[in-house]
């Protein structure tokens, strides 16, 4: 044995290592076992271990083995062997697959078919995998099963591309692969699963031959047909695109009739055989229209599908078990949405289909949404699509329709209302913790689908609507002055809170409808009910005492959640740039409210945000706080809306009292991110109002931060240190203050706001940061340092243009300054910890990684902010840009490669600093020590394959390149260090002159200029790694053919281009890439 063992003590170890239960022996078995998967030499070991031992678990383990070697060493396999490979996995499926365990027969074949797609495009038995298992199916019951399971496995693997493929195959070839076997093969597999199913004898018998039938075809159906990926979860998978060739198959009636038999055999029988079943005619419900030869043909298989639903339907067959039910309710929103309501119409079946559909409807809705919920979903979007075309068609053909339509718009509101009656007692509603699920109400998605629904008799609808509401608002009213007992206070809430969100969701399908003016009158009429209620919770508010940090009651969290919904639906529709003034809905609201305009509209809506925001936030109501604040940032990011809350007293009043004694919400622990978009929003109100031109402007700027100045002052009186740290009192309020500094200074769009932000922070304020963060960053102190480096990083970026002083000014130059010595204290005292606690932590991302990605994205804005002359610093010997590079370096040299690359947020701060130091700071790049000159040019080729950060790398290395290019010219210091690093190591460029060649060749990039241009330089400044690599490139190929084509295409990419790095000889190289690339590809 390749391990040193025998077959007995082989097979004790994978016993020990799958079933132990000591986990030093399972370590041990594990430690000697593994390195079996390690070495393409072991493939012939695990030959032996799977056909010498009886032991399942050795065979799987061998398996399993045999699978690692495939995924990590295929290359290093030679090209018999892997045959052999291919031969002994169908062999000892044909010999000797009835008598494995199942998991055994899995992992071969998860085997045989790795094999199989990789070994596609060469010379061997591969493309013959379905002759040779079609004969599994002629041979007994047991060996039918396995051929099924290979052929269902097969499929599966061609239609995905895996990390374990991606190693060999790129994008390109993947997806070659897939259409070459969907061509060859797949037509065959899905008429094998349909045979298969004719052949077996009928239910109960054959039920798992019947099931793994089933399953093939629908794996078969849900191929990647077109290389488009479809979420077959959602509503849905969309149009299934199959080939031509699958035209006699589709077209023919016995296919469905199929399908239609198994179903109607096994829905009483077997209810997985059913619920797959039902699946597979969901599918083929998706059929593209353009297969059928001739329109009859689509409308006769369109009526099949409808005869089946309806006596699927009348005899309620299956339908009693969930997963069925819920794929019944896909198959019937699949027929709509693949065909025209006019088809369904033209069939006789339309009114006993139409029938049975609106029974099944009202029966789902009238039953228990956390069981049918989803189902339910469908069927909504089913009737969405139903009623959108009605006013097409002529009136007298669409009046059954109608009919069911206004009794399911009825049905879906008052079973949800009787729902509600009885769905939660008096002993725990007032107890639940899952605040954040409260104010989402549920079934949030059904509101999508009933806008449409809800307006097709719109004036009925709003008139049933109002007659439900207007009782609840009478006692509402009521409740107000009079003590009601809490339960009925709680329903009474929750019931409004479930009429304010129909009604918002149909208000807001005005957007996506066309509305008449009697529609608006619909709208202001519902419209003015639900600001009826506004206008009483925010008189109820405004009459109460202040209720501290109390946990507010849930039916009034779930009522204001509801508020808030409808105030951004009515926003979309009535309220900004899609407001229309002279809209009949402010007629209606006017004639009940005195609501005349959307300015009104405006004033009462400030007012019901401003109670939200100074009751919630601290122990209950965190989810209504963020979409409040979202709301109020939303209206006042609209143009008109924006000016116009300005003007509003209530807004006023927020714009001169906003701290935390006025707004509750900003002394909840987990309001951090709100408190900015807070600060971000009154800003920009101000700004707004500024820019009217109403008073001055930096004299209302400096009133609006009066009370940040006081408590910032009051921070920076405290003499302590450890104080500032250690005393949660002190500690939050500087946290606040920071997260507030961060939303005002990110509103500072123009040079005129941010020059009077900076002018109000600098200098005042910039000592306490740099004692704040000294202070931190040596304590550890995660919470004040993370606001505070986020601050900054927002500070110095100039994304719009803003940070544009006078040409006299020093202030970009101070700017630097304070920012590297923010970025210099923070990284010294981290690294002096992390280095303390030998470079590991039990949260690294907390400890370090977090922090140093905002001072790489600090130090990289700054370096592309274009306000500061970086030359003075050398100049006159300040060392900040060196002191700020240097540690920068360090930090992010302290972060392992690969969590370099994880952390999303951590690479992209590093490579954008790694682009803007070698395009405007390559000197001070080449003039690091070698090590880490190597880990820099390194980590640019890791990352060309990680999609968020490969356009840096590309920058970041042509800027390099070019660097190289013409600094070799010249005898100067920058030309001799880059020399010294070259000599040290000579492949670092060669190789990352192949991965873009690599890159280029396979992947299927969206910019390939991008990618492209770094290549130029490459060559140049590594002419003998491109010489090589053409050559190497050529006489890889075996087909003389082929080899001459390469050559050619090599000689076509380096013709008319010039040894210089101009531009127009740039773009002329890059047009050739794109030529040569295209013909490389087309050899293949």
């Amino acid at each position: 044995m390749e391990l040193g063992i025998d077959m007995h003590g082989l097979e004790s170890m994978c016993r020990a290592m799958y079933e132990g239960q000591d986990q030093k022996q399972r370590e041990e078995a594990e430690k000697t076992l593994m390195p079996l998967g390690e070495s393409a030499e072991n493939v012939v070991a695990c030959f032996s271990i799977i056909s010498g031992s009886s032991e399942p678990l050795a065979q799987v383990f061998a398996a399993a083995c045999l699978l690692k070697i495939a995924d990590n060493h295929w290359t290093r396999i030679p090209e018999a062997q892997r045959v052999e490979l291919w031969k002994f996995c169908y062999s000892l499926l044909a010999e000797r697959g009835p008598g494995l365990a199942s998991y055994v027969v899995a992992d071969v074949t998860a085997v045989f078919c790795r094999v199989t797609k990789l070994g596609w495009n060469d010379e061997g038995p591969y493309r013959s995998i379905v002759d040779d298992v079609s004969k599994f199916l002629e041979a007994s019951e047991e060996h039918c099963d396995i051929g099924l399971i290979i052929l269902n496995r097969i499929t599966i693997e061609m239609n995905q591309s895996t990390p374990a493929i991606r190693k060999f195959f790129s994008q390109a070839q993947n997806r070659k692969v897939a259409t070459s076997f969907r061509d060859l093969l797949l037509l065959r597999i899905f008429e094998l699963s349909l045979s298969t199913l004719t052949r077996l004898s009928p239910p109960p018998a054959h039920s798992a031959l019947r099931l793994r039938a089933l399953q093939l075809a629908q794996s078969c159906l849900g191929f990647d047909f077109i290389g488009a990926s479809f979420d077959e979860a959602s509503e849905d998978m969309g149009t299934i695109h199959v080939p031509v060739a699958w035209r006699a198959v589709i077209e023919d009636p016995k296919t469905l009739t199929l399908f239609f038999d198994t179903y109607n055999g096994s829905a009483n029988v077997n209810a997985e055989v059913a619920g797959k079943t039902i699946e597979c005619l969901v599918q083929l419900s998706s059929i593209r229209r353009s297969i059928f030869s001739t329109d009859e043909k689509r409308l006769n298989y369109l009526y099949q599908h409808m005869r089946a639903t309806v006596e699927v339907l009348s005899n309620n067959r299956g339908l009693d078990q969930p997963e069925t039910y819920h794929h019944f309710c896909r198959w019937l929103s699949r027929l709509k949405a693949n065909h025209e309501l006019s088809e369904l119409m033209g069939s006789d079946l339309f009114p006993d289909w139409i029938r049975n559909v609106a029974e099944l409807t009202l029966h789902c809705i009238s039953s228990d949404w956390s069981i049918v919920g989803n189902s339910l979903y469908y069927l909504l979007n089913l009737w969405s699509k139903l009623v959108h075309p009605i006013s097409k068609l002529k009136r007298n053909s669409s009046t059954s329709l109608e009919t069911y339509v206004e009794k399911i718009v009825q049905m879906y509101v008052t079973s949800r209302l009787h729902a509600l009656q009885s769905e939660t007692s008096p002993s725990d509603w007032d107890n639940l913790d899952d605040e954040e699920n409260i104010a989402q109400e549920e079934f949030a998605e059904h509101l999508e689908s009933i806008p449409a629904i809800f307006r097709l008799h719109y004036d009925k609808t709003a008139q049933f609507l109002i007659q439900l509401i207007d009782p609840l608002l009478e006692q509402y009213k009521a409740g107000i002055t009079n003590n009601v007992p809490a339960v009925d206070r709680f329903l009474l809430e929750r019931h409004l809170a479930w009429l304010v969100r129909v009604s918002g969701s149909v208000v807001g399908g005005r957007i996506i409808s066309t509305s008449s003016e009697n529609q608006e009158h619909s709208d202001g009429e519902l419209s003015s009910r639900v600001f009826q209620l506004m206008i009483y919770t925010v008189d109820e508010d405004r009459s109460r005492s202040k209720m501290g940090v109390g946990k507010q009651p849930r039916g009034m969290i779930e009522l204001d959640g509801a508020i808030v919904d409808f105030i951004q639906s009515f926003r979309k529709a009535y309220i900004g740039e899609q407001a229309v003034s002279t809209s009949k809905v402010y007629v209606r609201m006017s004639e009940r409210l005195g609501i005349s305009d959307h300015i009104v509209v405006l004033d009462v809506v400030a007012s019901k945000i401003a109670c939200i925001l100074q009751k919630y936030g601290i122990v209950c109501g965190t989810a209504v706080v963020k979409k409040t604040l979202q709301l109020l940032s939303d209206l006042a990011f609209g143009h008109s809306s924006g000016r116009l809350l300005g003007k509003l007293k209530t807004i006023r009043s927020m714009l001169n009292n906003h701290g935390e004694e006025s707004f509750l919400f900003m002394k909840g622990s987990s309001m951090g991110q709100q408190r900015t978009l807070f600060y971000q929003t009154l800003t920009k109100i101000l700004f707004s109002l500024i820019s009217l031109g109403e008073f001055d402007p930096e004299a209302e700027f400096e009133r609006f931060l009066q009370p940040l100045q006081l408590r910032l002052e009051a921070i920076a009186a405290v003499q302590s240190d450890e104080m500032m740290i250690n005393d949660p009192e002190v500690s939050n309020a500087l946290i606040g203050a920071l997260r507030d500094l961060r939303g005002i200074v990110t509103a500072t769009l123009l040079k005129k706001t941010y020059t009077m932000f900076f002018d109000w922070f600098y200098p005042q304020h910039v000592p306490l940061l740099y004692r704040a963060i000294r202070v931190a960053a040596a304590a550890g102190s995660y919470p004040v340092c993370n606001p505070l480096l986020k601050f900054y990083a927002e500070l110095v970026s100039n994304k719009p243009p803003r940070i544009i002083f006078d040409p006299s000014s020093p202030n970009g130059i101070l700017l630097f300054r304070e920012t590297s010595k923010i970025i210099v204290s923070y990284c010294t005292a981290t690294l002096a910890q992390w280095n303390a606690a030998g470079r590991q932590g039990s949260d690294p991302y907390r400890q370090l990684y977090k922090g140093a990605a905002t001072c790489l994205l600090m130090f990289s804005r700054s370096l592309s902010g274009n306000y500061v002359n970086f030359g003075v610093f050398g100049l006159y010997g300040d060392t900040a840009l060196e002191d700020a590079l240097r540690v920068s370096l360090e930090i992010a040299l302290a972060i392992p490669v690969k969590d370099l690359l994880a952390y999303q947020k951590v690479s992209k701060a590093y490579f954008s600093l790694m682009d803007n130091l070698c395009a405007n700071h390559a000197s001070s790049i080449v003039a690091v020590e070698h090590d880490v000159f190597v880990h820099i040019v390194s980590t640019l080729q890791e990352g060309l394959s990680v999609s968020d950060v490969w356009s840096h790398c590309t920058e970041a290395l042509d800027h390099l390149s070019e660097f190289r290019f013409r600094s070799s010219m010249k005898d100067t210091q920058n030309s001799r260090n880059f020399a010294a690093h070259l000599e040290r190591s000579p492949n670092l460029f060669p190789t990352c002159l192949e991965t873009v060649f690599t890159l280029i060749l396979h992947e299927d990039c969206t910019n390939q200029w991008s990618l492209s241009r770094p290549l130029l330089s490459l060559i140049l400044t590594n002419e003998g790694a491109f010489l090589q690599l053409k050559k190497q490139m050529i006489e890889s190929q075996t087909d003389p053919k082929i080899r001459d084509g390469v050559a050619a295409a090599f000689d076509k990419l380096m013709g008319d281009v010039q040894p210089t790095l101009e531009s127009k000889n740039r773009d002329r190289f890059t047009s050739q890439v794109a030529v040569f690339r295209h013909a490389l590809r087309s050899l293949q």
